[in-house]
């Protein structure tokens, strides 16, 4: 799997398990200079 598709599983769990009035985003690194961020869009 890559980067972004790990990082939308883990939104997601996340999002299920805590109040939907919180903002939530992850931040996956892979190393320094490469990471994802990801919003729920």
């Amino acid at each position: 799997p890559t980067a972004e598709n790990i990082a939308v599983v883990i939104w997601r769990r996340l999002r299920a398990a805590l109040p939907t009035n919180l903002t939530l985003a992850v931040t996956l690194h892979e190393t320094d200079r490469n990471f994802v961020d990801y919003y729920g869009e």
